[in-house]
């Protein structure tokens, strides 16, 4: 494709992924604007270099919320609209702070959120700031701005980030270009990047999982030049596959041979769940009985049965589910279920949450019983069976400005969960991963596709 091509293709693959979220949820918080406490002030300025944000021009010169230069650095707004714009979630929580996470691959869940105005007078060429000094959470993690090189700043009741590699590329999977012969300082949602890696977990034992990773990169293959003299460069996509082994004592990763077991997670002889992973006793399934015949797929009706076999015997979770997962933990068995939207191979992305009591023989969904979420995701048990949850998308995620934040940098996140009693005790908040890793000691790692790496969370 062209390079021209590449820039529509990559609008495209965004409005794309605006319009996949299932749900968008509600609350009350509104996060345009934090309280301004008694901080030092330094001097910023409003910069002269031109600013592009999300393929849109921003004038700072006139804006309430402009980006300021300070030490050399531009600094970001974290306005609500803003944030929203560019895949973040955010939350401030009177008396515990400022709350931010990245949203990783799908970012917003609405395809027609604009371009924020803050429309002000015009701006002095020197402005004064100040360092905040309130607690700050970046992907779950709080930060110590009196550490920080370049520290946080707020300016007119909004919190301002460097936008340092680590802020812009690390935490936020920002791509931030400048151009000198443009004067044009430009950021946008995803880094543009022609090579990426996905990793698949496809056995796991005692002492750790053995993971595949496919990578995909674009390679120019030829370049022409049309009529106007304008040259083109085209791709194509070469793939590769690497193996690794990750060991659960130390969180790393090492080369490893491709396991026999690759061959019968690629073909679901264990329900798509790696090698390994469920307990001998367990099993899982989901039965689909087409209603109609002269309709034809992924449209023809269906019925579709989850169950989970505990010893042999059959306990039938609920209709229009399709069966993920299930451990034991305590004297229950816990079961993800993810529900189908209508079309055979389709599912929700939010985990349904049920719970067996063998000793009654009873099935209840847990996850309705949580006005905080709307997904619950299960990660398994530790050596000592303690449980834990993955919790996200409920009522409290968080609106303001435009529209809604579908997760929540404060609620969301990791949790401990009693199985008998189903309480709630957090571990971290929320951090988007592509995958988590539960150890048997109780870690949590993530699996950071865009980052090209695992991460230990918890």
């Amino acid at each position: 494709m062209t390079t021209t091509q590449k820039t529509s293709s990559k609008k495209l693959k965004k409005l794309l992924l605006f319009m996949m979220a299932a749900i968008v949820l509600s609350s009350t918080i509104n996060l345009a604007k934090v309280p301004v406490f008694a901080a030092s002030k330094v001097t910023a300025t409003i910069p002269s270099y031109k600013v592009e944000l999300d393929y849109e021009d921003v004038d700072c010169s006139t804006s309430k919320y402009p980006l300021i230069n300070y030490k050399g650095i531009t600094y970001f707004p974290m306005t609500w609209g803003y944030s929203r714009l560019l895949g973040l979630t955010s939350a401030w929580i009177e008396g515990e702070g400022l709350f931010l996470a990245s949203w990783g691959t799908y970012g917003p869940a609405t395809s027609d959120f604009e371009m924020p105005v803050y429309k002000g007078s015009k701006n002095p060429r020197t402005v004064s700031a100040a360092i905040a000094d309130y607690p700050i959470y970046v992907n779950g993690t709080k930060l110590d701005n009196s550490k920080e090189e370049y520290p946080i700043l707020n300016f007119r009741g909004i919190t301002y980030f460097p936008l340092t590699w680590r802020f812009a590329r690390e935490e936020f999977d920002w791509d931030t270009n400048w151009s000198k012969e443009t004067n044009t300082f430009s950021i946008h949602w995803q880094i543009d990047d022609d090579t990426s890696s996905y990793y698949t977990v496809y056995e796991e034992n005692e002492s750790g999982a053995y993971i595949e990773k496919n990578i995909s990169k674009s390679v120019p293959i030829r370049e022409e030049i049309d009529a106007n003299g304008e040259k083109h460069t085209f791709y194509t996509v070469k793939d590769a596959d690497e193996y690794y082994f990750f060991d659960y004592l130390s969180g790393k990763l090492t080369k490893s041979e491709k396991r026999e077991s690759y061959t019968a997670y690629e073909n679901g002889d264990s329900s798509y769940l790696p090698v390994g992973h469920l307990s001998k006793d367990l099993k899982i399934r989901t039965d689909i009985e087409y209603t109609r015949d002269d309709i034809p797929a992924p449209y023809t009706p269906f019925i579709a049965k989850g169950y989970v076999s505990i010893d042999g015997k059959d306990y039938f979770v609920d209709e229009g589910i399709a069966i993920e997962d299930a451990f034991h933990a305590g004297s229950y068995v816990f079961v993800n279920a993810r529900r189908y939207t209508g079309y055979r191979m389709c599912v929700s992305g939010n985990y349904e949450l049920y719970r067996i009591d063998t000793s009654k023989g009873t099935v209840e969904r847990l996850d309705t019983q949580y006005a905080h979420y709307a997904s619950m995701k299960l990660l398994g048990t530790d050596k000592n069976g303690t449980l834990y949850i993955k919790c996200q998308q409920g009522s409290d995620s968080c609106q303001g400005e435009g529209g809604t934040m579908e997760a929540s940098a404060y609620n969301d996140g990791y949790y401990i969960m009693n199985p008998s009693s189903g309480s709630l005790r957090l571990c971290r908040r929320f951090v988007y991963t592509d995958g988590d890793i539960l150890t048997p000691d109780g870690h949590i790692y993530g699996i950071f596709n865009w980052k090209d790496r695992i991460e230990r969370l918890y």
